[in-house]
């Protein structure tokens, strides 16, 4: 999100460089997505079946 180096070495750095305001709005409103949300359950749960089944007992 903020990169420090470009701070530092630019002679006139630019805002919008620093923060990307539509990026952020986008991340933000991605982790509240609801539809992405059964996606990562099921990735979840096939990690667990994985785990099951590789497991020594």
């Amino acid at each position: 999100m903020f990169n420090e180096r470009y701070v530092m070495n630019a002679k006139k750095p630019k805002f919008n460089k620093i923060f990307n305001r539509k990026k952020l709005e986008s991340k933000v409103s991605e982790m509240f997505n609801e539809q992405k949300k059964p996606n990562q359950n099921r990735r979840l749960q096939l990690m667990k079946n994985v785990q099951k089944a590789f497991s020594n007992d």
